[in-house]
C-alpha cells in the first residue's frame, strides 16, 4: 500500500465521521422540535395553526370562484344549490354543475373533530332583500347572501380564529363579539320566514362590509367562521 492510498483512507474516515456528527446533530434538533411541539409552544405547532387557518379560508374561496363562474354563465345566484344531481349544483360535475370540490374543514380547526367531520354549512342565496341571510354592508340587499359557515356544536378553535383575524389585518386578533350572537348558525340552513332576516354584524363596526371573518357567537357561546360566497 502506498502513502497516497493511506492518506486517502484517512480522508474517507474523516468524511464519514463528519457525516455521522451532522446526522446526530440533526436528529437532536428534530427530537427537540417534536418535544416542544408536543408542549404546545414549538415552531411546528405555530406552523400548523397557520396552515390550518389557510385551509379554512381556502375551501369556501374555491367554492366562491365556482359560483361566480356559474353566475357569469347565466345561473341566477338564488338557483345555485349544494346537493343533488343538477346543473345548478356547485359541486356537481357529471351534469354540468359548478365542478367545485366539497372538502371538509381540517380537523385541527374545530374544538371537536366531529364538527369538522360534519363539514361546512352552506347557506343558499335568495332573491329577496328581506328574507334570508345577510352580511351587514356587503351587497345592496337586492337579495340575501350565500354563505359558507363553520361552527358545529362546539365551534372553531380560538387559535385558528385568531390566526385568521391576524391574516385579515384586524386590529385585535381576538374574534369580535357578534351583536346578540348574530345568527344561530347551525339552524340557518333553511330560509327565514318571509319578512325576516338574519344579519351578520359585529357589536361595533368591525364586521361591517367584511366578506369573511371569525367572531364570537355569544348566543351559542363559541367561535364561528363565516365566508360570503355570493353577495347581493
Amino acid at each position: 500500500m502506498t502513502d497516497g492510498e493511506i492518506r486517502n483512507d484517512r480522508g474517507e474516515c474523516g468524511n464519514a465521521l463528519f457525516l455521522i456528527l451532522i446526522a446526530v446533530a440533526l436528529f437532536a434538533a428534530l427530537s427537540y422540535a417534536i418535544t416542544e411541539s408536543g408542549r404546545g409552544g414549538g415552531t411546528i405547532d405555530k406552523e400548523t395553526v397557520m396552515i390550518t387557518a389557510g385551509q379554512v379560508v381556502q375551501q369556501p374561496a374555491s367554492v366562491r370562484t365556482a359560483m361566480t363562474r356559474m353566475i357569469v354563465t347565466g345561473t341566477p345566484a338564488s338557483s345555485i344549490v349544494y346537493t343533488g344531481a343538477s346543473a345548478n349544483n356547485v359541486f356537481d360535475t357529471a351534469d354540468g354543475g359548478g365542478g367545485a370540490t366539497d372538502i371538509p374543514p381540517p380537523t385541527a380547526a374545530c374544538v371537536t373533530s366531529t364538527d369538522c367531520t360534519a363539514g361546512w354549512v352552506y347557506v343558499p342565496a335568495t332573491a329577496s332583500g328581506t328574507n334570508g341571510n345577510f352580511v351587514y354592508n356587503v351587497g345592496t340587499n337586492t337579495g340575501s347572501e350565500a354563505l359558507a359557515v363553520l361552527q358545529g356544536t362546539s365551534g372553531v378553535t380560538l387559535d385558528i380564529c385568531e390566526q385568521i383575524q391576524k391574516g385579515l389585518g384586524f386590529a385585535s386578533d381576538v374574534p369580535v363579539v357578534g351583536q346578540n350572537g348574530p345568527v344561530t348558525w347551525n339552524t340557518m340552513g333553511a330560509e327565514a320566514d318571509a319578512g325576516n332576516a338574519f344579519t351578520v354584524k359585529g357589536a361595533g363596526t368591525t364586521l361591517d362590509g367584511q366578506d369573511f371573518a371569525c367572531f364570537q357567537n355569544t348566543t351559542a357561546n363559541l367561535y364561528a367562521y363565516y365566508h360570503t360566497l355570493v353577495s347581493q
